[in-house]
């Protein structure tokens, strides 16, 4: 009787180590994907933000002067009593920040007293963090701001994404996991906008703009495509800082390469190519400049005005010298309607097709 309740034991014992193998067996082959996700859905939070494309040129060197900044989080969990007193003896931590994990930017005045602590204790998790701009930024109107301005406005739908890019993967305390924490992005392709720019070209534009120190704007074509090679405008700002230059009386936050201002001496191109064109005057006619031109009740002087005027003057002449005088002249010959014509003719009062709002 004995041996027959052994059997049956023994056999009641082998049913459910099988039943039990094969639900391990099914859980860890067949549903493995599904639990883990499951797990990491329970336990872990995420330190992410949400991927914002690129703008490069057209060599795709980026125009953002972006840069890696340096994080740690702070686990008070994870640290002893003497740990949690040092940071909360320099400012790094308050006494009412003592239970869950803070992230704090590495910096000249703290980076001290963190690196003392640094592969020490477990309650210190250092880690970087991209920040979008930076002192190497260059194309800074054209490049904009985030969904305000510039390209960054005008592609802004190209630019955002929902995709995350993950960064600290934690426990259900809050506190990072060593080995799971690692840098990822949950996206396959990365949107980014590419520009026309030519990034040397661009930077030797900057260069001598701010050697020169003067207000204005340089756009740089490719003759024979039409292309945007560079494109700047001064004053200048920098993103990164960008609180700083909002109430600036010399409006540096304004593309001057894209905003309505009068033409000044670059309508004389019009005006010459019109009076040619028409046969109104040729290259060799001389004028006479006096230094001053009275129109309409108005005097209109010449950069010459103060020496007395530029005297007898070749068409060809007053075009170096950029004689006001002598366009004048052309102008009142041609009249109005045919300097309007022509200046639609160049494109002047038509949208330009650069993408930008």
């Amino acid at each position: 009787m004995l041996k027959k309740r052994t059997f049956v034991l023994l056999i009641f014992i082998l049913v459910i180590s099988s039943l039990l193998a094969l639900r391990l067996f099914y859980i860890q082959v067949f549903n493995s994907y599904y639990f883990s996700e499951r797990a990491i859905a329970q336990k872990s939070e995420f330190f992410s933000g949400n991927i914002r494309g690129d703008i490069a040129e057209r060599n795709n060197i980026s125009l953002l002067g972006s840069y890696l900044d340096p994080y740690v989080i702070v686990s008070p969990g994870w640290l002893m009593e003497s740990e949690k007193k040092m940071l909360i003896e320099n400012g790094l931590l308050k006494n009412s920040e003592v239970e869950k994990p803070v992230v704090l930017s590495v910096t000249q005045e703290n980076i001290a007293v963190l690196n003392s602590l640094k592969g020490k204790t477990p309650g210190l998790y250092f880690y970087r963090k991209k920040t979008r701009y930076g002192p190497a930024a260059v194309a800074t109107h054209l490049v904009g701001y985030k969904g305000q301005t510039g390209i960054e406005k005008a592609f802004d739908d190209v630019l955002k994404s929902r995709h995350k890019e993950i960064e600290i993967i934690t426990d259900g305390l809050g506190q990072p996991i060593p080995g799971l924490s690692a840098s990822k992005t949950d996206s396959i392709h990365n949107p980014y906008v590419k520009l026309t720019l030519d990034y040397k070209v661009q930077i030797a534009v900057e260069n001598i703009m701010d050697i020169c120190g003067k207000k204005g704007a340089v756009v740089v074509l490719d003759a024979e495509t039409g292309e945007i090679l560079a494109m700047a405008s001064r004053p200048n700002y920098k993103q990164y800082k960008l609180e700083n230059y909002l109430d600036r009386k010399d409006a540096p936050l304004v593309n001057r390469a894209v905003e309505a201002f009068t033409p000044g001496s670059i309508f004389k191109v019009v005006l010459l190519a019109a009076a040619l064109e028409e046969g109104v005057t040729d290259l060799d006619e001389v004028f006479e400049c006096t230094g001053s031109v009275k129109l309409g009740g108005n005097i209109y002087k010449c950069s010459s005005y103060e020496d007395g005027g530029h005297g007898k003057i070749t068409l060809k002449d007053a075009v170096a010298r950029s004689c006001n005088s002598v366009f004048i002249e052309l102008g009142i010959r041609l009249g109005k309607e045919k300097i309007i014509e022509y200046a639609r003719l160049f494109g002047l009062g038509n949208p330009v097709p650069i993408g930008l709002p």
